[in-house]
């Protein structure tokens, strides 16, 4: 950008800059305009603002502390005193809480002969932050609050009186006030949305929102708020807010069965926060962990958790997962036994915790204890009512129910599970649910009907990767379907194909959710169409992604142009269009009534997911399944997850074809 050699019109420039938002620039011109002639307090303070929004959190502590030293020098306690209070809210980011507390002592000294002012008012918040983030004293902090609150109408300070709203609801939420609690954070988030409030409010209060709608595992509620902060934030230009948003993204994603895309979040957000807000920057590590334990990548999810750990969040129930696919359940229920035992966890926090330890619980044989842990998820989804946590809670019965031999409570609690979480969207979670039932009609001898549901957990797991979950759901069916298959089953060659919706986001973001409804049928009744026009045989449709059987190669391959054909077709005649991945893969297979299973269904679902959006993958070998040459290109050799074997896949090229 170039900038002005006049230093008073650079300096009007950066000041108009600031005034709409547009931080980088006014970062900039600030910059240009400070390097000839020193800023005077006001444009300091300015210019530390910018560098927050654009997250260059040490260069904001600089200016802050240039500003500060100015207005002392000026005769200004008040706005010292302001600058102080920021400076404490930055140095807390950055987990320096002995820094942090020397602000604040600084704010106080500084008001203390001053005439109550707005400047009260926020120094009482940042009371408020600091018993709740270094105390964790949410009743003191309630009350620092409540005071900020009440000097904020007085004095008309309406960012600070919605902030304050946020802080008390969000605590009294915490504290178990769940409808008092939010009443507050919805008063507040009116404001945001309206366009009220000034944009560090306004951001805060999103953040708080999506906090505390995680918090009660509402992800309903915790997904809208999340994206329509995202889209806040892109169009202010930020980029501090941005990685806080996805760590909530991640989590979201990662519970909707998109794993590449929320590990991409939260690799993301450990890079966007790691100089701007640690605690942040700690949860994404922490979501990190969890997203690559669901992938397999049970190393990469340990150091992330241990970087999790060393910023001071408990990367539990992570580790302990690790634990549990090492081969080490006593060791996992041994770091669940300590997390749980700290008196301090709130009723939420528990929750988080008390599947995986029930889980471990019933793997040690220690049905006592798993039935102690169910009793306690109910008793907090009664009192937390989301539908996740009734859903998690009925679950945790099913698998007590089912240990102890009692399958008629256990199909009943896991088929409500199972509705819930589909209800709700968790993909992830009505998979494992599905996996559950599955087991319980094996017990109860219903062979037909286990098959169906562990088939369609393996479904969801191959095709979102998570490969540990899908080999357990795969030998689970090996047991159920061989008596079945000696039955009634036989051997087939096909040609397999997955489709896949991939980066689906910006496009989201940028046609908005009811245009991405029609948009997903119309993308669900062309490929529909293009397979039955190509012989092809729908077996399973999960989410965005289709799993469909070929007689032949040939037919499938022409089926596979057809589909990128049309959707590059939609993308030119409407300007955009799903990005699609496509892998196929010809192979032999069981069939048993309807569906296919074996080695080769799990290496075309694999070969599906080494594609990117508008790519066609398949296997080398079946290239001499066709009965003439296609256009290929970047041939090469992988090792696909959860088979021994490489495999030689390739890339076709169908544009032009």
């Amino acid at each position: 950008m170039p900038l002005m050699d006049d230093p008073g019109a650079t300096l009007e420039s950066a000041q108009q800059d600031a005034a709409r938002y547009a931080w980088a620039e006014a970062f900039d011109r600030f910059g240009a305009a400070d390097a000839q002639t020193p800023l005077a307090a006001d444009d300091l303070a300015t210019m530390a603002d910018c560098a927050w929004w654009i997250g260059k959190m040490r260069h904001c502590i600089a200016l802050r502390e240039r500003a500060h030293a100015a207005y002392l020098r000026t005769g200004n306690p008040r706005r010292a005193a302001r600058v102080a209070i920021d400076l404490a809210d930055h140095h807390t980011d950055l987990l320096e809480t002995s820094v942090a507390s020397a602000w604040i002592q600084t704010a106080s000294r500084l008001l203390k002969d001053e005439p109550e002012g707005a400047e009260h008012a926020w120094l009482n918040l940042a009371h408020a932050l600091a018993a709740r983030q270094f105390e964790g004293d949410l009743e003191k902090s309630g009350r620092f609050a409540a005071e900020a609150g009440e000097l904020a109408a007085r004095y008309g300070d309406k960012d600070l009186f919605a902030l304050t709203l946020a802080m008390r609801g969000t605590g009294m939420v915490f504290m178990g006030d769940v409808e008092g609690g939010m009443a507050m954070v919805e008063e507040a988030t009116v404001g945001a949305v309206s366009g009220e409030l000034g944009p560090y409010a306004t951001g805060w209060i999103y953040c708080m929102m999506i906090t505390v709608s995680s918090h009660l595992a509402d992800w309903q509620r915790a997904g809208q708020w999340t994206e329509a902060a995202k889209r806040w934030c892109d169009r202010q230009a930020i980029n501090g807010f941005p990685g806080v948003c996805r760590v909530h993204r991640a989590e979201i994603m990662r519970l909707r069965g998109a794993l590449s895309e929320a590990e991409e979040e939260a690799r993301t957000a450990t890079v966007e926060l790691g100089s701007f807000n640690l605690f942040f920057a700690a949860l994404a590590f922490r979501e990190l962990g969890e997203v690559r334990l669901r992938m397999g990548e049970i190393d990469a999810a340990e150091e992330a958790f241990r970087q999790a750990n060393e910023m001071g969040v408990i990367p539990q129930p992570g580790l302990a997962l690790v634990q549990l696919h090492r081969g080490k359940p006593e060791a996992a229920g041994a770091a669940l036994r300590r997390a749980l035992a700290d008196e301090g966890l709130s009723p939420v926090d528990r929750a988080n915790l008390l599947p995986t330890h029930l889980e471990v619980a019933i793997m040690l044989g220690d049905i006592e204890t798993a039935r102690a842990a169910a009793s306690e998820l109910a008793g907090i989804a009664a009192s937390y009512g989301s539908p996740a946590r009734q859903a998690t809670a009925d679950a945790s019965a099913a698998a007590v129910a089912l240990a102890d031999g009692d399958l008629g409570s256990a199909e009943r609690a896991a088929k409500r599970a199972c509705r819930l979480f589909r209800e709700i969207d968790l993909t992830y979670e009505a998979a494992r649910v599905s996996l559950l039932l599955g087991q319980i009609y094996q017990a109860e001898g219903d062979l037909d009907a286990a098959q169906f549901e562990i088939s369609s957990a393996l479904s969801t797991f191959d095709r979102i990767g998570a490969v540990p979950d899908a080999d357990r759901a795969r030998a689970l069916l090996d047991s159920v379907i061989q008596p079945v298959a000696a039955a009634q089953g036989r051997r087939v060659a096909k040609t397999f194909l997955f489709s896949d919706i991939v980066k689906s986001t910006n496009l989201l973001d940028a046609i908005g959710d009811e245009a991405w409804s029609d948009l997903l049928k119309w993308h669900d009744d062309t490929l529909r169409k293009l397979f039955a026009e190509h012989g092809g045989e729908e077996v399973a449709h999960t989410g965005d992604g289709f799993f469909v059987a070929f007689e032949g190669a040939d037919e499938t391959v022409a089926c596979a142009f057809a589909i990128q054909r049309s959707l590059a077709e939609h993308r030119r005649a409407h300007g955009f269009s799903p990005q699609v991945r496509v892998g196929l893969h010809a192979t032999e297979a069981a069939e048993v009534k309807g569906n296919y299973h074996g080695k080769g269904v799990h290496e075309a679902a694999r070969i599906g997911a080494l594609a990117e959006g508008g790519e066609i993958i398949t296997s080398v070998s079946t290239l001499n399944c066709l009965s003439g040459p296609v256009k290929t290109t970047n041939e090469r050799t992988v090792t696909l997850k959860g088979v021994a074997e490489p495999v030689g896949v390739v890339s076709l090229v169908w544009r032009g074809a």
